[in-house]
This record gives C-alpha cells, sequence and structure tokens, in this order.
C-alpha cells in the first residue's frame, strides 16, 4: 500500500491516485493494482532480513 500524490503509468493512461494498493507477485489481472491474486496462486513476500 503506498499514499501521496500519485500517477501511475497504467495500461489504460495515466492515473492520479491518493494511495493504491499495487501488486507484488505479478499474477493480479489488474496490474499494476493488487487484486488479491497472490492469495490463490500461493505467494508469499520474502521474511524480513532484520
Amino acid at each position: 500500500m503506498i499514499r501521496g500524490n500519485l500517477v501511475i503509468d497504467t495500461p489504460r493512461g495515466e492515473q492520479r491516485e491518493v494511495r493504491a494498493a499495487l501488486c507484488r507477485c505479478g499474477h493480479s489481472g489488474n496490474k499494476p493494482y493488487c487484486d488479491g491474486t497472490h492469495a490463490t496462486v500461493g505467494w508469499t513476500s520474502a521474511p524480513d532480513p532484520s
């Protein structure tokens, strides 16, 4: 999740947002936004190195 004065380049053109959940798994059907597909493909993030 990111917040700010965002301009996101998408296949549909630039979109201006105040907040967005971006895809990290690469499987979203609504890239660059997260659509929850990570849960069905079993993707998990790397452990926090700290």
